[in-house]
């Protein structure tokens, strides 16, 4: 793509196609953010070096910057000197006092300078005020400053000067038009805004001092409208429907659990954020007190709430001993309520931060990943793939897209979850005559809690007995669930009942262990989850009780998932 042919220049070609510009000078270009064309234009200026207010030579200011207007007056020849660096220099002055200037290995900067000609010298003065000088200045003459009179000082990088970058933004200046004009023509009439491609032009390459000032003013109304902009977007995110819904909970529990009598104010904020929290849209709230008013309790109050309705809660904070304070002063509260804590700063080690995060990303089961899988754990990499649209910044991986030239991104690996369980017991003592009553009751436990565990969108196994056989089956959806429903309540005959009761006593005698807990402790579970270590166990009987019996913690109740 030759940078020449104009018609094929867009905002993103890369910066490498532009005449010049090397694969050596590209990777510098990029080492400042600029890869395309459009990065380029919009690498504005840091400063400019003013040529139309020079100073006299007597009036310059020492060890700064400044431009000095000076008459060549003489031109010794240049010399070598030790260790091989070659030096040029000339005198030049003016009516009251002269300066000495030296170049080192640049033969050419003497050349072009005639004696008794004006220039205008740009550099560092030193000396005092019987001996001035000036080391590698810049040199322009009248006819340059007329026609450019501001130069532009660029952020630059090592190998990069910004006389370079200068050059070849100057070679795009022609071609501003191709940055989109993001304001309407009725808005750059209304407030008397420059066009974009104007104000780039004039950014780069100012007359005056007041086309560089609309320039600015151009550039800083466009950048602060597209942040008040963002902004608004993310209020108005804020506004829709919260993807967290939580039931309006008491905070009494919490309240007594605490050591001391909450304030006044304390509970009036409390109360008012679990309203908000139990809203239809997402809360967006504001807490102000004084220094020891009680802040961080009512922050411990929303995080209870949260984790109480199923969710996880991080609090953050600005400095790592301030979250080390937090961490320090909440966990013991909380944890005496059953909520497990962890502290994650920039000096956790690598080893804890990753435990840390893939407990997060499991919910705190288990810190084991899959191999097969991708998800959105952090701690580690599953593959890299192209980039594709609503992929988040965070994901990219910019040292492959750097060394590739293609967008990538980073898949995370998914931890693995916790294997449920559930064995539905149709065990009926063969002496006792069976009640319909309680089959109806059974089967109307087992329907209410497998869809309460599908609700909390927990993938589980269930189990149970069909004459000789174990029969297991796994329950990810609805329809699978309704599947099995019927399947039980087909095989659920009195006969079947009666023999399958023969067969579970005959099973049982000697051996108090369920088959399902047999095949919890080999490890083997369903397809789609991969069974670890605390798989929990659940149970319901022919009583239609439904209890816990094997997993974190005993649990058991009628019907209730504890």
């Amino acid at each position: 793509m030759p940078a020449e042919n104009h018609t094929t220049l867009t905002p993103d070609t890369p910066v490498r196609y532009l005449k010049g510009v090397g694969p050596k000078t590209a990777e510098r270009f990029e080492k400042l953010g600029i890869v395309t064309l459009a990065d380029l234009l919009c690498h504005y200026p840091r400063r400019y070096i003013d040529f139309t207010k020079p100073y006299s030579i007597a009036e310059a200011p020492t060890d700064v910057e400044c431009v000095v207007r000076a008459e060549v007056f003489a031109k010794p020849a240049g010399r070598i000197l030790p260790g091989g660096r070659r030096m040029e220099r000339i005198t030049a002055g003016d009516d009251v006092s002269s300066l000495e200037i030296t170049w080192f290995n640049n033969p050419y900067a003497t050349q072009k300078l005639e004696l008794g000609q004006e220039y205008y010298f740009e550099g560092i003065v030193t000396g005092g005020m019987l001996r001035r000088q000036m080391v590698n200045p810049q040199v322009r003459t009248a006819a340059q400053i007329t026609a450019a009179p501001f130069e532009a000082v660029y952020p630059q990088t090592e190998g990069l000067s910004s006389t370079v970058i200068a050059k070849c933004i100057r070679q795009l200046l022609p071609h501003a038009e191709l940055l989109p004009d993001p304001l309407p023509e009725e808005m750059l009439k209304k407030y008397r805004l420059l066009s974009k491609a104007d104000a780039v032009r004039a950014i780069h390459c100012p007359a005056t001092e007041e086309e560089a000032f609309a320039a600015r003013r151009r550039l800083i109304y466009e950048e602060l409208l597209v942040l008040q902009l963002g902004i608004g977007r993310m209020k108005n995110r804020g506004s829709a429907s919260t993807g967290a819904p939580m039931q309006r909970l008491d905070p009494a529990p919490f309240w007594a659990s605490l050591p001391f009598s909450p304030t006044g104010a304390q509970r009036r904020a409390v109360d008012e954020i679990l309203t908000d929290l139990s809203g239809s849209t997402s809360m967006n709230r504001l807490l102000q007190g004084d220094v020891g008013s009680g802040k961080t309790l009512v922050a411990a109050a929303a995080i209870w709430a949260c984790i109480r309705s199923g969710y996880q809660a991080a609090l953050l904070a600005p400095t790592e001993p301030l979250a080390e304070q937090h961490y320090r002063g909440l966990a013991p509260l909380l944890e005496q309520l059953g909520l497990r804590c962890a502290l994650l700063t920039g000096s956790t080690p690598a080893k804890t931060k990753r435990s840390v995060t893939a407990q997060l990303a499991s919910g705190g089961d288990s810190d084991q990943h899959s191999q097969k899988k991708g998800g959105d754990d952090g701690s580690e990499v599953f593959e890299v793939r192209a980039y594709r649209d609503g992929d988040p910044l965070q994901r990219v991986h910019w040292k492959l897209t750097a060394k590739t030239g293609e967008m990538l991104v980073r898949e995370f690996s998914l931890p693995k979850r916790e294997v449920l369980l559930l064995q539905v017991d149709l065990y009926h003592p063969p002496q006792e005559k069976w009640d319909h009553c309680k089959l109806e009751r059974l089967l109307e436990q087992t329907a209410d809690f497998c869809w309460r565990l599908l609700a909390a969108e927990q993938e589980y196994e269930v189990f149970w007995q069909e004459q000789e056989q174990l029969c297991r089956m796994q329950i990810s959806k609805a329809p699978e669930l309704w599947v099995f429903l019927k399947r039980l309540c087909f095989t659920a005959t009195k006969e079947e009942l009666e023999q399958k009761g023969k067969q579970s006593q005959k099973q049982a005698a000697g051996k108090n262990k369920y088959p399902a807990e047999d095949l919890l402790e080999k490890g083997r579970g369903s397809g789609v989850t991969e069974p670890v270590a605390g798989g929990q166990l659940w149970k319901i009987d022919a009583e239609g009780t439904v209890r816990q019996v094997r997993g974190n913690e005993e649990r058991a109740g009628a019907g209730t998932a504890g």
